[in-house]
């Protein structure tokens, strides 16, 4: 998959190019399975807005511009509660459920929901500040790995000056086989507001790798 993204406060504008043989079929009319090597990319283009209701809920969403071949316009939203430490959110993805091409060339992005609960700390001495968060599920998804429902639990904790922070998780797919992965990453102050960040993850050919990345926060 390529793609670039540009945040600036409440607007966020995405493109994303990801191989069609990277997708599962969702619905298909064809006998048996489709091969998918030379059927070109499914191209993204998105806009990303917030807003906030009173004081402790955020709503978003992504417009998004979908093309392969055919083209369709489509719609990711999500909500936010936070009550003092504690946040409680949802997504859901892929609101029309839009579907490309006929026959063996056929497939479609699902709808897809999650939900979400996270509790912080806040700044306590020389732990600066630490979040655990719980993710799940709550509709099946189709994907290159087969299907999957998964359940996800991870921890963050920054340092005191908010320099350095460790972060580690795992999740499990409830379906199937029950793959479980586990990643973990760090970042680093390199001056005020710039990060570098590096992540490595293992379950998996689908799932295994690593990366590093250079982030500037405003």
């Amino acid at each position: 998959m390529k793609g670039i993204a540009v945040a600036y406060p409440a607007l966020g504008v995405s493109y994303y190019r990801l191989p069609v043989s990277q997708i599962r079929v969702g619905t298909s009319t064809a006998p048996g399975p489709a091969s998918r090597e030379d059927q070109g990319v499914l191209s993204f283009f998105g806009a990303t807005v917030g807003q906030s209701l009173g004081e402790h809920l955020v709503v978003g969403s992504t417009v998004k511009l979908l093309h392969a071949e055919d083209t369709h316009a489509d719609l990711d939203i999500g909500v936010m509660a936070s009550f003092g430490p504690a946040r409680v959110g949802a997504t859901l993805r892929n609101v029309t459920e839009p579907s490309f091409g006929t026959g063996v060339n056929a497939f479609a992005l699902e709808r897809h929901a999650r939900l979400g609960f996270a509790l912080t700390s806040g700044r306590r001495g020389v732990i600066g500040s630490a979040t655990l968060g719980v993710d799940v599920d709550l509709t099946r998804e189709q994907t290159i790995r087969g299907e999957e429902r998964v359940i996800a639990v991870g921890g963050e904790a920054w340092a005191g000056q908010q320099s350095v922070a460790i972060r580690g998780g795992v999740s499990k797919n409830t379906l199937g086989a029950g793959e479980t992965l586990l990643s973990g990453g760090v970042s680093a102050a390199v001056r005020r507001k710039t990060f570098v960040d590096a992540y490595a993850s293992t379950g998996g050919d689908a799932r295994h790798g690593w990366g590093v990345a250079l982030r500037v926060t405003f």
